[in-house]
């Protein structure tokens, strides 16, 4: 068990990605506001961090939390502005950290997260039965599809909406959390089906070459 190491540590790199950005409110809640940007900013080139699309954790109405942006508008937590053809969707998300009384914004969204743990929960799961059943199993190109193609035209259609501005399509549809966690872990799961039986076999073959 555990013979085959480097896998693990990918695992476990790829599980503290999905975790440090959880310590961001803490951070923030326990003061440490310098720490919780530093997160924060570290994240940013790689999410969007859309209010409407993260988490909020520690506020006062619950521990985990999440708004739309009418919502943190209604609770004068965002500038009030009106909608229209010239500015809409509206963006807050990279600089936006949230409050005490929100809460204090996971910067990395939900897709992310579900897209991440995903992957680690596969990975995990397909590289201990590998070691243990010492068995080899690919997964083909048109199976790897079946999981990534709902999040990738998913996320093409969303973007197709927003910068065409089609404001006959609601927000609410555009930015369901159900379809974007189902999408994300599928998307991690397939990658994770695919990736880790190619790396054991590497690592079978620079073993051979010793």
């Amino acid at each position: 068990m555990f013979k085959n190491y480097p896998v693990y540590i990918v695992i476990i790199l790829v599980f503290l990605y999905l975790f440090i950005p959880f310590l961001a409110p803490l951070f923030f809640e326990l003061g440490q506001t310098n720490v919780g940007v530093a997160i924060n900013k570290i994240y940013e080139p790689f999410c969007h961090q859309r209010v409407e699309r993260s988490l909020f954790l520690f506020g006062k109405d619950g521990f985990v939390k999440e708004y739309s942006v009418d919502q943190l508008k209604e609770l004068d937590y965002l500038p009030q502005t009106q909608a229209n053809v010239n500015v809409w969707p509206e963006y807050y998300g990279h600089g936006y950290y949230g409050n005490s009384e929100i809460g204090f914004k996971v910067p990395l969204c939900i897709r992310d997260i579900a897209l991440y743990l995903g992957f680690v929960i596969t990975a995990l799961v397909v590289s201990l039965w590998i070691e243990k059943k010492n068995k080899k199993f690919q997964m083909s190109i048109v199976l790897l599809m079946v999981f990534l193609l709902p999040m990738m035209l998913d996320g093409v259609a969303e973007t197709l909406i927003e910068q065409l501005k089609f404001q006959f399509v609601p927000m609410w549809f555009v930015n369901d959390w159900a379809r974007r966690i189902v999408t994300g872990f599928l998307f991690g799961m397939g990658s994770a089906l695919y990736i880790i039986p190619h790396f054991f076999d590497e690592m079978k073959k620079v073993k051979g070459k010793k």
